[in-house]
Formats: C-alpha cells, sequence, structure tokens
C-alpha cells in the first residue's frame, strides 16, 4: 500500500499546482484557459531542432534498451495481422492527451509555482522527483526502483526542455515519443485499445541498470542540444 499512497500523493501534489495556479490567473483578472494557454503553449524558444532532438531522445530511451532483442530479431508472440485503425487511433489520442496532461500539471503549474520559490535548477529537479514519485506503481508491480529512477530522469529531460524552451511543445514531443514507442516495441501500455505493433519483453533487453544508464546518456546528450538549438535562452 505504501508505493501507491507515495504515488497518489504526488500526483495531488501536481494536480493541487494546477489547482492554485488556476485560482492565480482568475485572482489577477485573467481567463486561465487564454494566459495559461499562451505561457504554456506559446512558440517560446521551440524550433525545429528541438522537437526533433525531442521525438528521437523519446525513441531512443525505449528502443536502446531493447537493442539486443531488436538485433537478434526476437518475434513478436502475438498472432501477426492488420491492426484495427480505429483502434489504434484512439490509443494515439488518448495517449497524447494523457501526456498533455501530465506537461501541463508537471512541467506547467507544478515547475512555475517551485520556480517562483527554489529558483529554476532546484525547481526541475524537485518537480522530477515528483514525477517519478508518481509513477512509483504500477499494475503487477507495487513498486520498482528502477522505473522510479528512469522517470525521475525522465523527468529532468522533460523540465529541463520546459525551462529552455520556454513552452511545453518540446517536452510534451519527448514525453510523447516515448511512450508511444513504449507502446509500439513491447505493447505495454495503461490505456490501450489495440496492441502495439510487437511485443518486445522489457526482460529481453537486459538489465534494469541498462534502462537507469540509457536514461541518463539520452538525457544527458538530449538536454545541451535543446539548449543549443532553442530559439532563445531561459531567463
Amino acid at each position: 500500500m505504501f508505493a501507491p499512497a507515495v504515488a497518489d500523493l504526488a500526483s495531488l501534489a501536481a494536480t493541487a499546482a494546477l489547482a492554485w495556479t488556476v485560482i492565480e490567473e482568475r485572482s489577477a483578472g485573467r481567463v486561465p484557459f487564454v494566459s495559461l494557454g499562451r505561457r504554456w503553449f506559446g512558440r517560446g524558444g521551440t524550433t525545429t531542432g528541438t522537437l526533433a532532438v525531442a521525438l528521437l531522445a523519446g525513441v531512443l530511451l525505449v528502443a536502446l534498451p531493447l537493442l539486443p532483442a531488436l538485433v537478434a530479431g526476437a518475434a513478436a508472440d502475438r498472432e501477426p495481422g492488420p491492426l484495427p485503425i480505429g483502434a489504434v487511433t484512439l490509443t494515439a489520442l488518448i495517449k497524447l492527451l494523457f501526456v498533455v496532461f501530465e506537461e501541463i500539471a508537471f512541467r506547467g503549474a507544478l515547475l512555475d509555482q517551485l520556480r517562483t520559490r527554489l529558483g529554476a535548477p532546484q525547481a526541475i529537479v524537485a518537480s522530477a522527483l515528483l514525477f517519478g514519485l508518481a509513477h512509483a506503481a504500477r499494475p503487477g508491480d507495487p513498486f520498482h526502483p528502477p522505473v522510479v529512477a528512469v522517470t525521475v530522469l525522465d523527468g529532468l529531460g522533460y523540465g529541463a526542455a520546459a525551462a529552455l524552451t520556454g513552452s511545453l511543445w518540446t517536452p510534451v514531443a519527448w514525453h510523447a515519443a516515448k511512450n508511444v514507442t513504449v507502446w509500439q516495441l513491447t505493447s505495454a501500455s495503461t490505456v490501450q485499445f489495440a496492441p502495439g505493433a510487437f511485443t518486445y519483453g522489457i526482460g529481453a533487453a537486459g538489465t534494469d541498470p541498462v534502462d537507469i544508464a540509457v536514461a541518463a546518456l539520452v538525457v544527458a546528450l538530449a538536454v545541451p542540444l535543446v539548449w543549443l538549438l532553442a530559439g532563445r535562452r531561459p531567463d
């Protein structure tokens, strides 16, 4: 019961930050949907380059640990056949909506609230820790520390991308690319109406330390590239 409680509290913190941000906007006489939309989804420093880096990073976070299985040509264990286009489209759209909400809550509201109190670097770390804890529990595996560690590293990348570009477009692209790649390569997903194209098991990729090392490497390489390619410099 410990892990689900921690995950719920971390998610609640982000949701509370979003609610407080909306209240602040209304108190200032602004329309939250409009003002926050402009703040978080304005172009900012988002460029084609930052989006390309984000998409590549999201794919590599999943594909690199699975490389041994991919190279070996480990066959998917489901029956081959055409995927139902409607179900695939619905699953992709739901995944995108989940990603957008998580980015609004964690890299939009929570990160903004923390930055006003801690400063940008500390806020990025704190929001990443809460993001990791929000994923502390998953069905059939109540607590899996390596999953939390990888998710914290993901959160560091997403948070840095948001701070460097002043917009959520790059972290949304990064986050969505990872989630869709997980779904397509492993058919593992919290919500899905159609399987992915393959069912390569995460276990076939190697070990949890490999997943953590790959996440650390990808984030360490992607963040400086986003900084170089961003159309603005962080405040």
